[in-house]
């Protein structure tokens, strides 16, 4: 006798409807993204890779918000050299590859400890695609 399979149960985990603020920073993040993207030439800034999957790296970590979508806090990188400056963050430091951003690093980290008073999405994304940032 050939048994029958049950259908799938539904496990009844749904997701949210994202809401309206954060619709505007995934907008923010896609514009910033596509900034860093073009100002390194769509290419990698370790190993100069155009041709792997590039992923835009924060420098400072995307949790700061002050410093979230500053132009200067990413940096473009293939998918390997992405995963080796996750793996390697002292000596990625130590190599220097972030002083071509033109960005004072130590500044970066100190702006990014000042508190975040919930800046208005739709004005970043304004002067992010207009260049201001």
């Amino acid at each position: 006798m050939i048994r029958r399979r049950k259908p799938l149960r539904k496990t009844g985990i749904r997701r949210r409807p994202k809401t309206a603020r954060q619709k505007l920073i995934d907008e923010a993040d896609a514009v910033w993204r596509e900034k860093a993207l073009r100002r390194d030439s769509y290419q990698c800034r370790r190993c100069g890779s155009t041709w792997a999957v590039l992923a835009v790296h924060h420098v400072v970590t995307r949790a700061k918000h002050s410093v979230r979508w500053v132009l200067a806090n990413g940096l473009t990188l293939c998918t390997g050299c992405h995963f080796w400056v996750h793996n390697h963050l002292l000596a990625s430091r130590a190599v220097g590859f972030y002083a071509s951003l033109g960005a004072d690093l130590e500044a970066m980290e100190m702006q990014s400890q000042q508190s975040w008073k919930h800046q208005d999405i739709k004005l970043i994304i304004i002067g992010l695609k207009m260049g201001v940032s």
